[in-house]
């Protein structure tokens, strides 16, 4: 544009200068599809997450939908394990290599959540504290789970997981840690069968590295 108007031929040029800004970073995240728990199905969870933890779990459907529809950010959550295990290293391989109870990991997640403990009475922190009460004192390595390469910048990090991904994560893996036979009833309406279940290998939630 100029003050004698614009050149409908005009010459257009661009450029680029492409530029390697350090190694390369992938993430691979394994999440549930949307679902909806009804009565039913909040009974047989309680079951089987009791079962696998050794305790005994009553969350309604209700509870089970709260962790259904959470979301947690990563890097949030890994700052909030620092804290509460008074970790000091700059890095994160501390908090996901050491031996830390599946209840401390739940009161993690809850103090995330409700930093200011006002929301006690939800249906998704009931549920919470109910998993934190049945887990005992079964430590398990957070980073079985949770895949991230040493030197993994924190910007990486910066992601958000399904809660209950993440919880049932930390079920499957003290399972494996305890070695229990979750054994419970399953009413199938015209017959009842009993499962068993064990976990040999638990969930890759997430890998973050190069």
């Amino acid at each position: 544009f100029s003050k004698s108007g614009f050149d409908s031929n005009t010459k257009l040029t661009a450029s680029a200068v492409g530029s390697n800004g350090g190694a390369p970073l992938a993430q691979l995240t394994i999440r549930n599809t949307t679902l909806a728990i009804d009565t039913s199905k909040s009974k047989i969870l309680s079951s089987l997450f009791g079962g696998l933890l050794g305790g005994n779990v009553a969350i309604d459907a209700a509870g089970w939908n709260g962790l259904l529809n959470t979301q947690v950010n990563l890097l949030s959550y890994l700052n909030q394990l620092k804290i509460d295990l008074t970790l000091n290293a700059g890095g994160y391989d501390e908090v996901l290599n050491s031996n830390i109870a599946v209840g401390q990991l739940i009161q993690s997640t809850i103090k995330l959540l409700d930093p200011n403990n006002t929301l006690g009475a939800t249906a998704t922190i009931v549920s919470l504290n109910a998993l934190k009460l049945a887990a005992g004192k079964t430590t398990v390595v957070l980073g079985k789970i949770l895949n991230v390469q040493s030197s993994t910048p924190s910007s990486a990090l910066n992601v958000n997981m399904n809660l209950f991904d993440l919880i049932s994560g930390y079920v499957q893996l003290a399972n494996k840690t305890n070695g229990l036979v979750a054994n419970f009833p399953i009413d199938l309406g015209l017959t009842k069968i009993t499962a068993r279940i064990q976990v040999l290998e638990p969930p890759q939630l997430s890998a973050i590295g190069s």
